[in-house]
């Protein structure tokens, strides 16, 4: 039987490193994903969506609105679920 071996993330990428720090630091960070043919606005603890749109614009700009209101962070995804951009609005 062969061995499957799984890629493993490179821990030297600045996107990585500040994503696994606002996990750690327990932020009330905001995403930003795609989803079932919509992007979605949810929160990293869970499962539901915050709030669905049809755009990836309409989404980026409701998200800013909602971090710059509870002084948190917004990640905006890519549609293959990378991170395109880390937006700091406090703490």
């Amino acid at each position: 039987m062969k061995e499957i071996t799984l890629k493993r993330r490179n821990l030297n990428n600045p996107q990585i490193k500040a994503y696994e720090k606002a996990v750690r630091k327990g932020l009330l960070a905001w995403h930003i994903v795609y989803d079932n043919s919509n992007w979605v606005i949810k929160r990293l603890d869970s499962k539901k969506s915050f709030r669905v749109f049809d755009t990836q614009k309409e989404a980026i700009d409701f998200g800013k609105k909602l971090a710059r209101d509870k002084k948190t962070e917004l990640f905006v995804h890519r549609s293959d679920g990378m991170i395109r951009e880390r937006l700091n609005y406090g703490r």
